[in-house]
């Protein structure tokens, strides 16, 4: 009778322990299968950040061969342009050759030539003095020659006496008319005698002074000449100052704007450098991102598949409905609105069970808005928790240190105090 029970006990004790071993390693691959997906999560982050390196170095390779095509563009240049010189350099010095022997037949020519020069300088000098000597005679032959010097000829000189000779005539002949008694006009005639003297003298020195007037009007002209000329040299004075002013103020004005400019190429390279900075932390944060887009897409995968159908597509309908139709007023569901610790998921989700999905809302008017609209697309299933019309019971705790209320373990918005109140995971007690 006791050997099939100490059988039995002996195969449920195998089966236990067979079952604490599969028990654990089905921890222990889930504790793997964890540490791989932060590992597979942190390469996945590493990639993409190498792939940002990687098109950074490929920009960097491609400016890099740009600038060395460039280069090499410029070496040919130079090389091409080399090779021009040299054959100029060669040219200039077979040039160079061909002046030198010239320069040098010319030297030799020029030492042949140079006591004839100096020969025919001092002939040049003497003549010089010759032609002086002959010009200071010719002046003092002038000088004696004196008024005569106005007519070509004699007989021009006659020529011209005889003509002024007989306008005196005429004056004399009505002046004689004028007068009858004879004293008179022998009197008139002395006086006119000695006048016909005078004006005969003074036509003489007439020609003299015509050219000495006509002299003084050239020396007037010239002196106002001068001092126009003069004028003008103070207005371009003034002219040449006031550019020089300008010139000045421009030339500051440029060292200003020189130095501005390097302030601003000073401002844009450190801009730059800001601008690296933040494209690197640009990167890490898109990389960032696109890890916890992937994390969302997962979490939203696994929630669907936990949630179930007619309340996935409830929920999916509440937001439809609240974008078509501007509904406001909707917080959203429970599991949405709260946050915990890891360790406290699975007391929640056994405490408040399909209650994570109900939806709150800020009036019961705003639920049955919606509820209407929900019925009439057939779009699901959904409970709300309208917060006007929640009234929380006042639960007393045990007060125990092995135990701890979950609701004291939750993060929430105080707004949203009467919703937890009514869901029945508000008054679960945990115990530690």
């Amino acid at each position: 009778m006791f050997f099939p029970l100490i059988q039995v006990e002996e195969a449920r004790t195998k089966v236990s322990e067979t079952s604490t071993r599969m028990y654990n390693s089905v921890l222990e691959a889930h504790e793997k299968s964890k540490d791989l997906d932060k590992t597979y999560k942190d390469l996945t982050k590493d990639v993409q950040g190498l792939n940002k390196e990687k098109e950074s170095i490929d920009k960097q390779r491609s400016e890099a061969i740009q600038k060395r095509t460039q280069l090499e563009l410029d070496d040919k240049d130079l090389r091409e342009k080399m090779s021009v010189n040299i054959k100029a350099k060669e040219d200039a010095a077979k040039q160079l050759e061909i002046l030198q022997r010239e320069i040098q037949d010319s030297t030799e020519e020029l030492h042949k030539i140079t006591p004839l020069y100096d020969e025919k300088v001092i002939e040049e000098k003497e003549i010089s003095k010759g032609i002086m000597e002959r010009e200071k005679q010719l002046s003092i032959l002038y000088q004696k020659q004196g008024r005569a010097t106005q007519f070509s000829s004699k007989a021009a000189r006659d020529k011209w006496l005889q003509r002024k000779l007989m306008i005196l005539n005429e004056f004399v002949l009505r002046i004689w008319f004028s007068h009858s008694l004879i004293g008179t006009l022998e009197t008139v005639s002395s006086v006119v005698l000695s006048g016909l003297f005078y004006v005969f003298c003074g036509l003489l020195g007439a020609v003299g002074d015509n050219q000495q007037s006509e002299s003084d009007i050239h020396e007037k002209k010239l002196q106002d000449e001068i001092h126009q000329l003069n004028a003008e040299v103070k207005e371009r004075d003034i002219y040449i100052d006031s550019r020089k002013k300008e010139i000045e103020l421009l030339q500051s004005l440029i060292s200003q704007s020189r130095d501005g400019f390097n302030d601003y190429k000073a401002q844009r390279d450190k801009l730059q450098d800001e601008r690296k900075s933040l494209w690197g932390k640009e990167s890490e944060l898109s990389a960032e991102i696109d890890k916890l887009k992937t994390e969302v897409v997962k979490a939203e995968k696994s929630l669907d598949h936990a949630t179930p159908g007619d309340i996935r597509r409830g929920l999916n309908s509440v937001r439809r409905i609240c974008r078509e139709f501007e509904i406001h007023g909707v917080f959203g569901p429970i599991f949405e609105l709260l946050d915990c610790d890891e360790k406290f998921f699975t007391a929640v989700e056994v405490t408040a069970g399909n209650s994570l999905f109900h939806v709150v809302v800020e009036t019961d008017e705003v639920s049955t808005q919606i509820i209407r609209h929900l019925n009439a697309l057939k779009g699901g299933r959904v409970t709300f928790i309208p917060l006007n019309r929640v009234k929380a019971p006042h639960v007393a705790y045990p007060q125990s240190s092995d135990v701890i209320p979950l609701l004291k373990k939750l993060k929430f918005s105080p707004n949203y105090t009467p919703a937890f109140a009514q869901v029945c995971l508000c008054f679960a007690p945990v115990f530690s």
